[in-house]
């Protein structure tokens, strides 16, 4: 069965910003020194689409991480990399509430499914298995929007002459192509 639906729908306002039953779609914004070029980037385009910012509130890193506890920011922004470790690692980090309470969640996600997903993926006996497995938790966590993914910037790393790696227009192609990875001479 569909989830149930306001009948209201939300407007622009004249200001851009979207509105509905009388609550306007704007949020503070916590960035730290390294992101808040990121959000000074992005922001036109949430203006774009009617999200508005009430706040920026810059901080250090080590003041972010502080904060990072459910209900005691508004929104954020982050950059989240995993090129070169075990994707399955990160994904319980993020998704697996088993996982999520023991080093500290700042979303407050728990979805009963995705953690028998999680508990059947680490029992799974093949790599088809798994992968079948994984698949499931994407698609659910993505439905879910437990982050909203905003851009992935293409990032390119200079290495030494005689390390020769395979074409790659992502940073995270370079490591997908790491059994390529040769030494010349």
């Amino acid at each position: 069965m569909p989830p149930l639906r306001s009948s209201v729908t939300a407007v622009v306002g004249s200001d851009g910003i979207r509105v509905k039953n009388g609550q306007r779609l704007e949020y503070a914004m916590m960035v730290t020194t390294t992101t808040k070029d990121w959000f000074l980037a992005m922001q036109p385009m949430l203006q774009a689409v009617g999200i508005g910012i009430s706040k920026v509130d810059v901080v250090d890193f080590p003041t972010w991480i502080s904060r990072l506890n459910v209900g005691k920011y508004e929104s954020t922004m982050n950059g989240w990399g995993n090129f070169a470790i075990d994707p399955r690692g990160d994904l319980a980090d993020q998704f697996w509430s088993t996982t999520t309470a023991v080093r500290g969640d700042s979303t407050g996600y728990k979805n009963e499914q995705v953690d028998q997903l999680f508990a059947q993926a680490a029992k799974a006996t093949s790599h088809d298995e798994e992968k079948r497995l994984y698949d499931q938790i994407q698609m659910l966590v993505e439905g879910d929007c437990v982050y909203a993914y905003l851009f992935r910037p293409k990032q390119l790393g200079a290495s030494v002459n005689n390390l020769v790696l395979p074409n790659a227009q992502i940073q995270a192609e370079i490591y997908d192509g790491l059994p390529n990875w040769t030494i010349k001479g």
